[in-house]
């Protein structure tokens, strides 16, 4: 006996069933298609993160080597000079345009446990 044959057509009822079952289907693929479009913006912004964070890694290892630089200029002044001190150095902190600030040699520490990321210009302070 062939099944198919010998079986009904579905009822209205099944058929309702089905079609709304599919239409429910069709809107939570919308939602997810969504969910999809906004996880992919927001991976977007993290790898724009990522780079920002890793230019600032940069920025902080140019600052510790005139860092460095700076303290081994100092060191060397103290070394060769009884009298006077050296002069006042200081680092030109570039971390906001409009508010640019100088910064004392002896401040450097500080500004690297916090991890400021910011541009520095080593230069020399004349003693007036």
């Amino acid at each position: 006996m062939d099944v198919v044959s010998t079986s009904r057509p579905p009822s209205s009822d099944t058929c309702m069933s089905l079609l709304e079952e599919i239409e429910d289907l069709k809107c939570e693929q919308q939602k997810l298609m969504q969910l999809i479009l906004i996880l992919e913006k927001e991976v977007k912004t993290m790898e724009l993160r990522v780079e920002q964070s890793e230019r600032r890694a940069v920025h902080v290892r140019e600052f510790a080597e005139a860092t460095a630089d700076l303290a081994a200029l100092v060191r060397a002044e103290r070394g060769s000079l009884s009298t006077p001190p050296p002069p006042p150095y200081g680092a030109y902190v570039d971390q906001n345009p409009i508010d640019d600030t100088c910064i004392h040699y002896s401040q450097v520490p500080e500004l690297l446990a916090g991890g400021v990321g910011f541009a520095v210009h080593v230069m020399y302070l004349a003693q007036y």
